[in-house]
């Protein structure tokens, strides 16, 4: 296989990739509590800004970069609009993890985009998520990933895999082949790079179990062997997911059965006020899923439902959702760790695929999320990462070759992964 891959292409072309990064945090006052300032106040822009947006709260900066065909350009771009933002907000400062501190429930204002209809449509959107999931939930921050590949990776995959489709429908194809195999694998990325082992009292949740938590002063609680509470029931999780059976076997099913989940009513929520939510249904639309990784959109279609989207034009690209804010880095995130993602989506592109139980992905998402810090975890991880290795070296690309080295050197000092390191500082501080 290896040696067929790099017949039909260099590492040039088959890790051609644009890339993009959508990066969430807190605004604080100086004393540490939540920004009361609207987002317009604080940064003078709109809420519909498309580089410094919103997202659940108006306190909820959302930086968004365009797209970049070079990881060290993004990691710049992001940096420059990093620095712009902390001067714009100054003296207010950026929470740097994910799970939120220690404030009152109350002091999370929901995001305004305007007065028009789509904007309050918006607020009201917004308002459902409170009553389904609640405040503190929703003002956990994370990190999105986007990529999609270029022409010369597609020119070396016809190469690799003949095929007659056409190229919207083969974009289709290998993108819902690596969803798939994702869903299978990224509980090694959990492991890797899960940073939020730790939250505060108001994101417990009554109705979860938190008996792997523990605590000295019932103010702060972390699990001694948790990567990520952020991927835990106590993060962004629908309750309802087992019933949504949102299928990834193709396009159409997708869209089908999402479709499903935004159109059937909710026997639970319809006890919410019809003045408090879009509408009743599972999903009030589908942004609602909280996927670890989606399917993106042409960005022309955008006044139309997301299902209406992806069946008239295709996938455009695909939006990772599992990466927790960094604290140990400057801006959540490092170039490394991209080098290492855009590896790791390659290996779900080629590798053969195993049937998904997504039920069974789900759990193993969330054992890693909470125990991942078990040594049991460690050797089925190196494996797997060992596997990305033979990948990196068949390619002879050393900036992938280094990102898999820094990773297993992780996975063989655990006491270095982002998560561990957290644990033994206990004390979170920006």
């Amino acid at each position: 296989m290896l040696n067929k891959m790099i017949k039909a292409g260099s590492a040039q072309d088959w890790l051609s990739m644009r890339h993009g990064i959508e990066r969430e945090n807190l605004r604080l006052n100086p004393d540490h509590h939540l920004s009361q300032k609207t987002h317009s106040e604080a940064l003078g822009v709109s809420p519909n800004d498309e580089t410094f947006t919103l997202d659940f709260s108006e306190s909820q900066l959302e930086i968004v970069t365009p797209p970049h065909e070079n990881i060290p350009q993004l990691m710049h771009h992001l940096k420059k609009l990093t620095e712009q933002a902390q001067d714009k907000i100054a003296p207010e400062v950026l929470w740097p993890y994910s799970m939120p501190p220690f404030f009152d429930v109350n002091e999370i204002k929901l995001a305004r985009f305007g007065d028009t209809p789509e904007a309050q449509q918006k607020f009201l959107y917004r308002k459902g998520l409170c009553y389904r999931y609640g405040r503190m939930m929703q003002v956990i921050c994370g990190l999105h990933y986007n990529i999609s590949f270029q022409d010369s990776f597609w020119k070396s995959y016809r190469t690799l895999y003949p095929t007659d489709l056409n190229d919207q429908d083969l974009k289709n194809q290998v993108y819902f082949k690596m969803m798939r195999q994702f869903l299978q694998h990224y509980d090694v990325l959990i492991l890797l790079f899960g940073a939020a082992p730790f939250c505060y009292a108001p994101s417990l949740k009554p109705h979860v179990d938190c008996h792997f938590l523990k605590t000295e002063d019932q103010h702060l609680y972390y699990g001694p062997e948790a990567t990520s509470l952020r991927l835990s029931e106590l993060g962004y999780h629908n309750p309802t997911e087992p019933e949504l059976q949102v299928k990834y076997d193709s396009l159409n099913t997708y869209t089908e059965t999402l479709y499903t989940a935004t159109h059937t009513p909710y026997p639970l929520y319809a006890n919410i006020p019809k003045e408090g939510q879009l509408n009743e249904n599972y999903l009030q639309i589908e942004n609602e899923y909280y996927a670890p990784i989606r399917p993106k959109p042409y960005p022309n279609l955008t006044h139309l439902p997301l299902t209406e989207q992806l069946q008239m034009k295709g996938v455009n690209y695909l939006e990772i959702r599992i990466f927790d804010l960094n604290p140990l880095l400057p801006l959540g995130i490092d170039a490394p760790t991209l080098h290492f993602t855009d590896l790791f989506m390659l290996y779900m592109a080629l590798s053969p695929e195993t049937p998904l139980n997504l039920n069974q992905s789900k759990q193993n998402a969330l054992n890693m999320a909470k125990f991942g810090l078990n040594p049991k975890y460690l050797k089925k991880s190196l494996t797997f990462v060992k596997e990305l290795q033979k990948y990196a070296d068949a390619l002879g690309s050393k900036i992938h070759q280094d990102s898999v080295q820094i990773q297993i050197d992780k996975l063989m000092h655990p006491d270095t992964l982002p998560a561990q390191k957290i644990l033994a500082k206990k004390n979170p501080s920006i």
